[in-house]
Formats: structure tokens, C-alpha cells, sequence
């Protein structure tokens, strides 16, 4: 039996008197007297003190939630030991609120999350715009949806992504011109709501077109990058004053994780169209490279073809010592295409040219060894290197072949060619060898003149920017060519 307490009547929200000779369970709601009736029993039977939440329903017919701190009290001195529950109403209105805001805050926390993720697992602008659209739907009471991107080429704007309830002329791919959008829409930093449709005085054209369809709450969170304006997060309802302050913020933030994903896209989208571009142009350059030089070998031997005959041992002796030179031009231009004019390992290189050379000279009975190394050259360095490899193997071949009855030599072989590469920090080092008989006097002191001992000296003084030193070995050693030069990283500072 409740007494007459005031608070309890201020909690109810009935007269004081109106309680007087009426139970607890009077004012429990229904659906939750069960769970206080066995509250009590349990305490009658255990003596314990619970504690427990509740609702009561006050005199307007609301529920009020409290919790109910009741313990058994027990009167010895009364007739047949009297027993009574003795209980402390606190109404928890407030933190039943609080801890609902709690919830719906963390899961609102969880569903950006969700955004985000399905935002940045996405690769296009498209696919970006409809995964933030599908999950955002869930959190706000939205019947149309849509993600729009502003194209600056054309004035116009797209459509990336809609997802609605019902047939809209604003599907995904929709082209619309610029001045369908207010310019408020398009400059205001902030969202833009329209909570009713029906009492604006003037409508821009896609205002009208959503309000046609049925649309009565707009919502405008723009998309922008650095105060750059890209685009906006279109959100509508079906009823009027559907958003709340706190749907303004959760658009909000979607629409900021929008903008710059939707950037990124772009940005990554951009760079492969460019590294398509230039690939594609790359390739194209190669190729006419390719066929010029190959144009130029045609040129010479037509210019050799109609040469009188009494200049003619000049001029074809002339003709070939080019048309192999530029035949090794083409072999290292290949190489440098195949690997996109990065840095090349001069092992290979080395391995390339020389047999490149002597195929084109027809000696195929030459040695070769060179020891791979993981030193590599720039493809300036890689030009010149090629060339000079080129006029080094073409002397091996004039000078360094022997008899095979030479002991020295290895069957079938009559000459060999040893390539050694080194390298430090700062500077690379190539030796190549031959069992020749070694270089002349004149050689030795770079007093002859003739084109293949210039161009070496050129390319090595210039090209390299290194030093060359030529020395004779013992009989099995033969002509040594010493290069030293600065590594490519230090050469394109």
C-alpha cells in the first residue's frame, strides 16, 4: 500500500490523496507488472535487497522509467511476524535518454565506419558514390538519394550514383546543365535544407523535377576540396521536415569522406590514362627511332649500289663499318624500349652488343665470358657504352683472331673476349680483355688517328665523362681496354 508521499505523487503525476489505499502494482505498466510480480517473490524467498529497472505509467498515460531499490523489512513484535518490502523510486528518465543518445550515437559511429570502408574499398567515382549511397540510406529516412560531380570542362553536371524508392529521371549518367542547380547550391560551404518543397516561392529545375516526383525535404551537402566545389550529396524524403540537425551532421561528414575519395579516384584514374598516353607515345617514338636507323643502313648501301666502281672498295668498306655501328645503335635501342628506358644492367648490355657484333661480322667461332653483375647504366650511358663496345669487338675480330692450332686457344674457338665489370659508390668499371697480340705502340700512346680510336676516346671523355687507359697483357691476355666512370645516379646530378 503506498502512503501518501509527495514526491511520488509529483513522479506520477497525480493528487497526493489519489493514492492514499492504492498498490505499487497499480501503477507498474502492464507489460512489465510479470517482471516486478517476480521481483518480489524473489525477494520474499531469499530475503535479498534488489535492485531493478521498471516504467510506471502516470496519470497522462506515459511510461516513466525507474529503478527500485527494495528490501524486505520484518516487524517481530507484530502480530505473526508481519513483513513488508520497503522500496526507493528513482526516476532515471535522463539517464535513459543519455544512455539512448549513447546508442544511437555509437551506432551511427559504426554505420560512418561502414561508409568509409565501402568508400575506400570501392576503385571509380561510381562505384564510391553508390556504396556511400546503399549504406547512408540506413541511417537517415531518405526515399531518393544521389551522388552528382561537377564537370568544369563542360559546365555540366553527372549524375555518378542514385538509389531511390521510385522511378526518377535523375538516374546514374544523367547529364544536366550547371544553372539547373541554385547558385547557393553550388557556393555555400555549408549543407542547404529545404524542409518543405511546397512553400518555396521558386524552385530551380531539379528542385522542381524532385518535387515532382514526389520529393517534399531536400537536402544539399556539397562536395568540395580545399573550398573547391565538386560536386554534392543529394538527399530527399517523401515527407516534409523529415532531417534532423543530427541527419545535417551525418550527411556532412559522408559528404567530406565523398569529396576526397571521389578526388583520389580522379587523381589515380588521370595517372593511368597518362601512363596509358605516354606509354602509347613512347612506343610510337621507338618504333620511328627503330625505322630511321634502319632507313639510314637502306641509304648507304643505295648510296654504295650507284658508287663508280673505281671508288668502290672505299666506299663499301666504309658503308659496312657504319651499317654495323648503327646495326648496334638498333640492338641497344631495343633493349632500352623493352625496358622502358630505365637503368640497364651493363652486364647485359655488354652480352648484347658483342654478340650482336660478331653475328653481324660473321665470327661466331669467338669466346665470350662476362660475369653477370648487378651494376647498371642510364640509357645515355647505355648509348655509349654500346658504341664503344662495338668498335672494341670490331678490333678483336680484325686483329685478335688466331690458328686454332694456337695452344691458347679453345677448340673451336680462335679468340676470346673477357668482359669485367666493378663498381663502388661513385664510379663503374669496365675491362675488357682479348688473347690477341695486344695494341701497337701508337695505340698504346693514342698517337694514331683513326675513326675507331676516336669515337672510343670521344664517348669515354664526353659521353661518360670517365678516363680510358689501354695496356698489353702477357701472350694469353692479349689488348686490355680499362674504363672508369661516375654510376649513373651520380652522372644525371
Amino acid at each position: 500500500i503506498l502512503t501518501t508521499n509527495h514526491q511520488a505523487a509529483n513522479l506520477l503525476g497525480y493528487h497526493q490523496e489519489t493514492l492514499i489505499g492504492k498498490t505499487f502494482q497499480d501503477f507498474i505498466t502492464p507489460e512489465e507488472r510479470g517482471k516486478h510480480q517476480a521481483q518480489v517473490e524473489a525477494l520474499l524467498a531469499s530475503d535479498a535487497a534488489p535492485i531493478y529497472e521498471t516504467r510506471l505509467q502516470t496519470a497522462t498515460g506515459e511510461a516513466t522509467p525507474v529503478e527500485i531499490s527494495a528490501v524486505l523489512v520484518h516487524e517481530p513484535e507484530a502480530k505473526k511476524g508481519a513483513r513488508y518490502i520497503q522500496s526507493i523510486v528513482r526516476d532515471i528518465t535522463h539517464r535513459k535518454e543519455a544512455e539512448l543518445a549513447l546508442h544511437h550515437y555509437a551506432e551511427r559511429l559504426q554505420m560512418l565506419h561502414k561508409i568509409d570502408q565501402a568508400i575506400i574499398s570501392a576503385q571509380s567515382p561510381e562505384k564510391i558514390a553508390r556504396a556511400a549511397l546503399k549504406r547512408i540510406r540506413q541511417l537517415m529516412p531518405c526515399s531518393w538519394a544521389s551522388v552528382v560531380e561537377f564537370d568544369p570542362n563542360t559546365d555540366t553536371i553527372k549524375v555518378l550514383a542514385t538509389r531511390v524508392d521510385h522511378q526518377t529521371k535523375l538516374k546514374t549518367g544523367f547529364l544536366t546543365p550547371l544553372e539547373s542547380f541554385t547558385q547557393a547550391d553550388l557556393t555555400e560551404p555549408s549543407p542547404t535544407i529545404f524542409h518543405d518543397l511546397t512553400t518555396r516561392p521558386e524552385l530551380s529545375p531539379i528542385q522542381r523535377m524532385l518535387y515532382l516526383e514526389g520529393v517534399r525535404t531536400l537536402l544539399n551537402a556539397p562536395l568540395s576540396v580545399q573550398g573547391q566545389f565538386t560536386g554534392a550529396l543529394l538527399l530527399g524524403a517523401d515527407q516534409a521536415e523529415a532531417f534532423t540537425e543530427d541527419h545535417i551532421e551525418i550527411a556532412t561528414e559522408v559528404a567530406t569522406s565523398l569529396a576526397l575519395t571521389i578526388q583520389q579516384a580522379r587523381l589515380h584514374e588521370q595517372t593511368q590514362q597518362d601512363a596509358t598516353t605516354k606509354a602509347s607515345l613512347l612506343q610510337e617514338v621507338n618504333h620511328r627511332v627503330k625505322n630511321n636507323l634502319t632507313a639510314i643502313i637502306g641509304l648507304l648501301l643505295a648510296e654504295q649500289r650507284y658508287t663508280p666502281s673505281d671508288g668502290l672498295v672505299y666506299v663499301e668498306a666504309m658503308t659496312e663499318r657504319l651499317t654495323h655501328r648503327i646495326q648496334g645503335m638498333v640492338a641497344v635501342h631495343e633493349m632500352l624500349s623493352a625496358s622502358e628506358w630505365r637503368p640497364l644492367p651493363l652486364s647485359d648490355l655488354a652480352t648484347e652488343v658483342i654478340h650482336t657484333t660478331l653475328h653481324a661480322l660473321a665470327s661466331h667461332n669467338i669466346a665470350v665470358e662476362i660475369a653477370p653483375q648487378p651494376v647498371k647504366v642510364d640509357h645515355k650511358q647505355a648509348s655509349s657504352l654500346a658504341l664503344i663496345l662495338h668498335e672494341l669487338v670490331s678490333n678483336t675480330v680484325k686483329y685478335a683472331i688466331r690458328p686454332t692450332e694456337v695452344e691458347d686457344a679453345i677448340p673451336p674457338y680462335r679468340a676470346r673476349i673477357t668482359v669485367e665489370i666493378a663498381s663502388n659508390d661513385e664510379n663503374i668499371t669496365l675491362i675488357y680483355r682479348d688473347n690477341g697480340p695486344g695494341y701497337p705502340a701508337d695505340v698504346l700512346q693514342m698517337t694514331r688517328h683513326d675513326v675507331g680510336l676516336y669515337l672510343i676516346q670521344r664517348l669515354v671523355k664526353k659521353n661518360l665523362r670517365g678516363t680510358l687507359s689501354l695496356s698489353n697483357g702477357d701472350s694469353k691476355t692479349g689488348a686490355i681496354t680499362e674504363i672508369h666512370f661516375p654510376s649513373h645516379t651520380r652522372s644525371q646530378l
